[in-house]
């Protein structure tokens, strides 16, 4: 029944990555804390979104909160730590980037 349930969550995940919504893999990280494998699903999926798409929804929605949880909860999974580790930096990349850019964007205008 476990690991059922982890591959349904698993398809939920991949599912919300393909529409670009981070809060079904928040709810799913949420509901299966003890997965492992979910809980690196979960941090790979809203990694990913960082980069498709929504990276405000995904910090909004408590997205980075959901990947540290899921580092403490699970320390002794190598899976589980490179993927949230991988994300981690995504997100801070792109937020970084996106900060980069929209502060050029108003120095071109204010030169304009």
């Amino acid at each position: 029944e476990e690991g059922l349930k982890g591959i349904q969550s698993q398809k939920a995940i991949q599912s919300a990555v393909d529409e670009g919504n981070p809060t079904p893999i928040i709810k799913e990280m949420r509901r299966n804390r003890d997965n492992t494998n979910v809980q690196a699903a979960g941090c790979s999926g809203l990694g990913l979104l960082a980069v498709t798409g929504p990276l405000e929804r995904v910090i909004e929605e408590g997205g980075v909160k959901s990947i540290v949880r899921a580092m403490e909860a699970h320390e002794d999974s190598v899976l589980l730590q490179r993927a949230a580790c991988k994300s981690l930096y995504t997100l801070a990349a792109v937020f970084q980037l996106n900060y980069h850019f929209h502060l050029l964007k108003l120095l071109q205008n204010f030169l304009d």
